[in-house]
């Protein structure tokens, strides 16, 4: 479209093209055509423009924004018009087109002329098939693969900034945003939808070991091996408090559902709930006997649950910070779980599941086999556990039975989380593998596959609030 030739295009070229040969109204179109959609009612005439738009003029479009150096926004405006669309056909063309330049993004900007010459031969069978990509062909010098692949990966892209392992991955709550904590000391944000880094905040003077967004999206709280937690702005990537008052590592930190609090839990054996506007420390919560590992409020904020590291879960009052219960249990608890509802906790302790009715603290049931990992769905009908032996098993909790075995990992399960929909898990395992699975029957979601993404143990998983992206952090300091 651009006439640019087969090689590279110097600054000057592109000011060039783009001053005559693309109209104003046509690069503003280019740039923005994506935001007014998104505000637009869907009408069959819209439809039908975007569905034309997908398959003749996909590729054109592309060439103009990667002479304007707008590649990024090509990646959010065809996530965003896939959102929109009530069409098929053009939702599988815009999800290709996303995941086109995100995986050849690299190639495309140093010309347009390399969409085709050095980027269509190598797209994916089935995603080449009956596209506009297969019409370009032609354009293209002719490639043998002996090993082409069928689709794409499932994984969108790595995130290499860290240097050490990677400890936290915490989503924002709009799903836009992902934030990681590492050894290196640093946390990171990231766009979830371009893998673009946008603020490295640096300022702890020990490893992360916990991140959490806030209700709103507009802070993160940080906990740290220097004995403190941070509270930065995901906006700005500025340090907004430093929260002193733990005498030990920090390993936990979450926000309340009202954002108006957080709760710091510490190896210090105590709790401490913070005001994130003013930085001031409300009360410090006692009566652990070991250190915590894990923390989280109560679905409606008045309470705060603890995991020991010597296997005591420990209720407070968080307007009091008076303990209300202390559930024991002999054997070492490894994980513990809030159903979505807030009506029942789950803790896996290595040879069952022990599943408590959380307002009266009773016993409900017991769920016999091997667990080191749980997690609940969210409609608190299921629950997913992880074993030693890499399988990953899911319950009806309501009659007490298998519904599914997965067989993906070789070992040690570390890691579970559950998609919003309730429908799907991510697993993370000791074996360098992050899987996706069926929920209700516990088999490898399509296109899903267990290929290795890290070179060391999946540390952390997260899904993001709308289910489509997921995340993993690695020994090797990477994110998947």
């Amino acid at each position: 479209m651009c006439d640019v030739g087969n090689g590279l295009v110097s600054e000057l070229d592109v000011e060039t093209i783009l001053q005559t040969k693309v109209e104003g109204h046509v690069l503003y179109a280019c740039r923005y055509w994506a935001a007014h959609l998104k505000e637009a009612v869907w009408t069959d005439e819209l439809g039908a423009a975007l569905k034309y738009f997908c398959e003749h003029r996909i590729l054109y479009w592309l060439e103009i924004l990667c002479l304007d150096r707008k590649l990024g926004s090509a990646i959010l405006a065809l996530d965003s018009a896939r959102q929109w669309t009530l069409d098929d056909s053009s939702s599988t063309t815009l999800a290709n087109g996303y995941r086109y330049v995100l995986y050849f993004r690299n190639t495309i900007s140093l010309g347009p002329s390399h969409i085709y010459q050095s980027t269509l031969p190598f797209i994916p069978r089935q995603n080449l098939s009956s596209s506009p990509w297969e019409r370009e062909l032609h354009r293209s010098p002719r490639v043998i693969l002996t090993d082409r692949r069928n689709t794409w990966d499932r994984i969108l892209f790595t995130l290499t900034a860290h240097s050490k392992d990677v400890n936290a991955v915490a989503y924002s709550p709009d799903g836009g945003l992902l934030a990681t904590g590492s050894r290196d000391k640093k946390v990171i944000i990231w766009d979830s939808r371009t893998g673009a880094q946008i603020h490295s905040l640096e300022g702890h003077s020990g490893q992360v070991l916990a991140v959490d967004f806030s209700p709103n999206d507009k802070l993160i709280a940080s906990g740290s091996w220097d004995n403190s937690v941070r509270i930065w702005s995901s906006v700005t990537g500025v340090l907004i408090h430093t929260l002193n008052g733990h005498t030990n590592a920090v390993g936990a930190v979450s926000f309340s559902p009202l954002g108006n609090m957080v709760a710091s839990g510490s190896l210090d054996k105590t709790v401490i709930l913070w005001n994130p506007g003013n930085g001031s420390l409300l009360r410090i919560l006692n009566g652990a006997s070991s250190d915590l590992w894990w923390i989280c409020f109560s679905p409606d904020g008045t309470q705060i649950v603890a995991q020991s590291s010597d296997s005591d879960i420990i209720i407070w009052d968080t307007d009091t910070g008076t303990v209300q219960s202390r559930l024991q249990y002999p054997d070492t608890i490894s994980s513990i779980a809030f159903s979505p509802d807030g009506k029942l906790l789950a803790f896996a302790s290595g040879r069952e599941v022990i599943i408590w009715d959380y307002k009266s603290r009773t016993l409900l049931r017991k769920l016999e086999g091997e667990a080191f990992y749980v997690t609940f769905s969210r409609d608190g009908r299921f629950i997913a556990t992880g074993r030693g032996n890499g399988q990953i098993v899911t319950w009806d909790i309501t009659s007490d039975s298998q519904i599914g075995i997965s067989n993906g990992h070789t070992k040690l399960v570390v890691s579970l989380a559950v998609s919003p929909d309730g429908s799907r898990i991510i697993s993370g395992s000791e074996d360098g593998t992050a899987a996706v699975w069926d929920m209700k029957s516990g088999w490898e979601s399509p296109g899903e596959s267990d290929d290795k993404v890290h070179k060391g143990a999946v540390h952390c998983v997260a899904f993001s609030s709308d289910g489509r992206k997921w995340a993993s952090g690695g020994e090797e300091g990477t994110v998947a």
